[in-house]
This record gives C-alpha cells, structure tokens and sequence, in this order.
C-alpha cells in the first residue's frame, strides 16, 4: 500500500521525504496531497467492491420459484453495484 501511495505522489511531483529515517513517517505532505491521495485509495475501493459484487455467483434452483428468487437476487446485486459506483462520485 506505501509503495502505491508513493508511486502516486511522486507522479503529482511531490517530493516525498521520511521524517527521522522513520520508514512510515513523512516529512509533512500537503493537506491537499493527502486529501486527493484518501480519495484515490477510496475510489479504488469502491471500484473494487462493485468488482466483487458484479461477479458473483448466486445459486438458481430448479423450479420456477428457485429461478424467480435467484432473478430478484440478480436484480438486487446490480443495485448495489450500481450503487457503490455511485458513492465514487460524491
């Protein structure tokens, strides 16, 4: 995850330097780094569980009822991923 964040700021020009040789300490980014850095990882998240829920299984019974409850379930997973892709943009 450093390695990431690392990769990311030095794109934006940042110099990035440890305080006190300290492997995890900065020597004081911008607050505005920071924030678009939090936003970045929190897309990435939100991405990724619209990922997971996207591709999901879910059974399908044998019966009419099996296969009208497992539509109901697609039906409701593609809301939430359309919602978690939505919560990207706020």
């Amino acid at each position: 995850m450093r390695e990431a964040f690392e990769k990311w700021a030095l794109e934006q020009d940042e110099n990035l330097t440890r305080a006190g040789g300290h492997e995890d300490r900065y020597a004081y980014p911008r607050t505005a780094l920071l924030w678009h850095a939090w936003q970045a990882a929190y897309a990435a998240g939100l991405e990724r569980a619209a990922e997971i829920v996207e591709h999901i299984q879910w059974p399908v019974g044998n019966s009419a009822a099996g296969e009208m409850a497992a539509e109901w379930t697609g039906e409701k997973l593609r809301e939430a991923r359309d919602a978690i892709r939505a919560a990207k943009g706020e």
